[in-house]
């Protein structure tokens, strides 16, 4: 049996050679570490898919993701095949690859947003799993309590299974509060998508239901472990019965704010702002552009004319 003392001498042997090893392993040249830069810019502009691009890796280089990262990014390598990674090549760790001869690699760069900062990573070999979602459809108007359908395509684009992929679907109410544009989440659903093979597809239809009257958007998500994330969203909106009490009663202040005429009118015995919205635009008013509003009056922005409001 070994004694703790040739175990020791056996382990500082064993590290003084890794680190003879990578020592002998330069930076990667200065052309393809700019090219992996711009690459990985690129790809916090696209958040949530992937592009490609071939890079000529120079032999007896490293290149370390260290050097990549940024204020706003973490970036990985991985590795998608055996025949890129495994061969005598290129050596691909999560935080480190090392090129031991020359090769020309395809490479596809990805970044999705985790945590409040981009992941990124750099895949070397097959393109990853790709979700894509498309074709969100509801209606421009639905009633108020009344279910209503909601459908979208998933597809996986990439090479490789998507896995543990999900879908989530949003419906926010679009407010405005001191001209400021709110939404606030109103209702939520989240499934899961499964196993999605290359080229595959799922065809997603859901029913909702929304209380409260105004003006709405939907947003869909599909996302996936290394798939990517895809968004598409639509407006719509609620309607109800306006309560036959709500009356349009008169026109308030006019002030001139910020380069803007913002004009008062004023409503009575009305439950939802779009009521008064509503009532007001019957009587003519131009309510296209609300810049505050409830239910007991409304506040329009319009262009001065001549420096003057009227």
């Amino acid at each position: 049996m070994a004694s703790p003392f040739s175990l020791l001498v056996a382990a500082v042997v064993a590290a003084a050679l890794l680190y003879a090893a990578l020592a002998y392993f330069s930076p990667q040249e200065a052309g393809a570490f700019e090219k992996f830069s711009r690459e990985l810019d690129l790809a916090e502009a696209t958040e949530g898919s992937f592009h490609s691009a071939d890079i000529l890796l120079k032999g007896g280089t490293a290149m370390k993701a260290d050097g990549l990262d940024t204020a706003t990014r973490s970036v990985r390598f991985q590795c998608t095949s055996e025949q890129a990674c495994l061969g005598d090549a290129v050596e691909v760790m999560v935080r480190q690859m090392v090129v031991r001869s020359d090769i020309r690699a395809k490479v596809h760069f990805r970044c999705v947003r985790s945590g409040g900062i981009d992941s990124c990573t750099a895949y070397i070999g097959a393109e990853p799993a790709q979700l894509e979602l498309s074709g969100l459809a509801v209606d421009a108007q639905v009633e108020s309590g009344e279910a209503f359908d909601v459908s979208f395509g998933v597809k996986n684009t990439g090479s490789l299974d998507s896995v543990e992929g999900e879908y989530d679907v949003g419906v926010f109410l679009r407010s405005t509060e001191n001209g400021k544009p709110l939404e606030t989440l109103k209702k939520e659903l989240k499934e899961s998508l499964g196993r999605i093979a290359p080229s595959d597809s799922r065809k997603i239809s859901v029913r909702l239901s929304v209380d409260s009257p105004g003006k709405y958007v939907l947003r869909a998500t599909a996302k996936g472990k290394e798939s990517g994330e895809a968004k598409q969203e639509k407006e719509f909106t609620v309607i109800d019965t306006v309560n036959a009490a709500c009356k349009a009663t008169e026109k308030g202040a006019i002030t001139l704010e910020e380069g803007k005429c913002r004009t008062e009118y004023l409503c009575g015995g009305c439950s939802f702002e779009y009521e008064c919205i509503s009532k007001w635009r019957e009587k003519g008013i131009d309510t296209g552009n609300v810049y505050t509003g409830d239910e007991k009056g409304i506040v329009v922005e319009s262009e001065p004319i001549g420096g003057t409001c009227v």
